[in-house]
């Protein structure tokens, strides 16, 4: 029963987060203008992208995005339900994760300005400015990277256990 409501916690908290996050960045700072929160980290900096991640793609049509994104976040919800038996707690997460992502720019591209995802978080690491993202797309690169883990990895723990069983006797 826990598994569930937190899967549904992370699913409904990250749609909120990214949604919330993206009306206040825009509410407050005039787009294309850049309000330093910590110099040479991190700003506000609220932008419409047209295309996917990192402004890749521009040249797609916003209705071209949301059947990927529609597609995708459905594919990513059937697998789910099909084997959240199969999968940890964290893996759960992860999936509500990705999905959160999906759905919050999914939002943006049928609903926002133009079918564009607003962006608005800019990090510097060094002098190497980081291209401009949102909280969905947090979710998804946490999530995924999560996932890539539990999906590639070298062996199953009872297979781990079991070797360790048959050196140990």
């Amino acid at each position: 029963m826990l598994r569930p409501l937190l899967f549904l916690l992370v699913l409904t908290g990250g749609v909120t987060a990214d949604l919330w996050s993206k009306a206040a960045a825009f509410e407050s700072v005039p787009e294309r203008t850049t309000y330093v929160v910590s110099e040479g980290l991190l700003a506000i900096e609220p932008t419409r992208n047209p295309g996917a991640m990192w402004s890749l793609f521009q040249e797609v049509p916003a209705w071209i995005w949301i059947l990927i994104r529609g597609s995708i976040a459905l594919g990513l919800l059937l697998y789910f339900l099909r084997h959240r038996g199969e999968m940890g707690l964290w893996v759960q997460l992860a999936f509500a994760g990705v999905l959160a992502g999906a759905v919050g720019n999914l939002h943006d591209n049928a609903f926002a300005e133009g079918g564009m995802v607003r962006d608005f978080i800019v990090m510097w690491i060094g002098s190497y400015k980081w291209p401009t993202y949102n909280v969905a797309d947090s979710l998804i690169c946490v999530g995924a990277i999560l996932l890539l883990i539990y999906f590639f990895r070298l062996e199953e723990p009872e297979k781990v256990r079991s070797k360790v069983k048959a050196v140990d006797a």
